[in-house]
């Protein structure tokens, strides 16, 4: 089967149109977006927290498991975007803000953990962590200028930031490191022709590769398919490793 790639990110970091859309251009391949207009209680969230995060979340929750069950054919890559792994960090940083109440958090718990045992969903074979420096967040919001998030952009900065923290969180605790690449986006990756996005997916790309030359076989146990690389001759090559796990802008961020 086709390999399963998660995003994890904030909030305004680029998930979507730095880096699926690009990806998704660059593989052939269309992935699993967010369906967010489509979810009632998006906007009265942004305008009463305390009231909306519950059901917000449980929609938001209950769409991806709906998402992440479809059956799929075809050998395309699987972008998820973002990841299930990332939904389940917002209820924390609501719960952290007293948006959601300790019974709430339990609850999307337990329901989270009930739907993903009787759905058998597992989760992404690869990860990609996009991180960036706060204020580079804060600043990308304000420049798309999505009402209801400017209006909690001005009340509430923090929830931003507090997401970016949970991605840092989860890099750096991530049990198995050769399926993640973290990939710092503080510079811009958009554009048609732009050099700095083409080293960084090269890089991406040659980790996968190296991945997937350790093991043939996925989180499910079933064989995988990588993504349809760009020529490189780095690709088969596992001894260019050693100047590719995490070494984004030319820091080494392995230690988060």
């Amino acid at each position: 089967r086709p390999i399963k790639i998660g995003l994890m990110g904030s909030v305004g970091v680029g998930k979507t149109t730095a880096i699926a859309k690009y990806l998704s251009e660059r593989w052939n391949c269309k992935p699993i977006e967010e369906r967010y207009v489509e979810n009632p209680y998006l906007e009265p969230f942004y305008e009463n927290q305390r009231e909306n995060s519950f059901p917000c979340q449980m929609h938001f929750l209950l769409d991806k498991i709906d998402q992440l069950s479809e059956e799929r054919s075809g050998l395309d890559p699987e972008i998820q975007d973002p990841s299930l792994e990332m939904d389940i960090r917002y209820p924390k940083v609501h719960y952290k803000l007293n948006w959601m109440s300790e019974h709430e958090l339990d609850l999307y718990n337990h329901t989270c953990d009930a739907l993903i045992a009787a759905k058998n969903i597992y989760e992404p074979d690869f990860f990609i962590a996009l991180v960036a420096d706060p204020k580079v967040i804060l600043e990308r919001i304000k420049e798309r200028g999505r009402p209801f998030e400017m209006k909690l952009l001005k009340e509430k900065p923090e929830y931003f930031i507090y997401l970016n923290d949970e991605v840092l969180d989860f890099a750096a605790k991530f049990p198995d490191q050769k399926r993640l690449f973290v990939l710092n986006v503080n510079g811009n990756l958009l554009g048609d022709s732009n050099p700095e996005r083409e080293l960084q997916f090269g890089r991406l790309e040659r980790y996968i590769n190296i991945y997937l030359a350790s093991t043939k076989l996925g989180i499910d146990g079933r064989k995988i398919l990588p993504p349809p690389f760009k020529p490189d001759e780095n690709h088969s090559n596992p001894m260019f490793a050693d100047s590719l796990p995490h070494f984004v802008d030319g820091k080494n961020i392995d230690r988060l």
